[in-house]
């Protein structure tokens, strides 16, 4: 699991470096809701536009905050409204061989004391499994 994490936060790294930064502009921002038995659970997501070498292209919708726990609706919305308001500019970047291929970079992506988090949690259950 924390190299789900891990990963994610790479890739977002790597697209803020290597790839080409563009303006762009949020132009949806929902959440959604999953209700199950035990729990229930919110995803919030946008779709935004950008412009690449004088060309307007669109992405989404793009999950935010995947590893992030909202414990209300509300919770999550406020939190969508704060960072990606409709309407708000934002930056992209975006692949420079492939124009259609964008990341929000470091600012969709999750933070990287939730792998490091994991991993020292799986190492301590690890060890204490030894120790016994």
């Amino acid at each position: 699991m924390g190299l789900i994490f891990l990963n994610d936060f790479r890739y977002a790294l790597a697209a803020q470096r290597r790839w080409t930064e563009a303006a762009g502009r949020v132009t949806e921002n929902k959440v959604t809701v999953r209700r199950s038995r035990r729990s229930t659970s919110y995803s919030s997501y946008i779709s935004y536009n950008y412009n690449a070498a004088g060309t307007l292209y669109g992405a989404g919708p793009v999950e935010l905050y995947k590893h992030k726990l909202y414990f209300s609706e509300d919770g999550a919305w406020e939190d969508l409204k704060d960072n990606f308001a409709e309407g708000k500019s934002i930056d992209v970047y975006y692949n420079p061989e492939n124009h259609g291929e964008s990341s929000l970079g470091l600012a969709g992506a999750p933070g990287v004391l939730v792998p490091i988090v994991f991993f020292l949690l799986a190492f301590g259950a690890f060890y204490a499994g030894r120790e016994q």
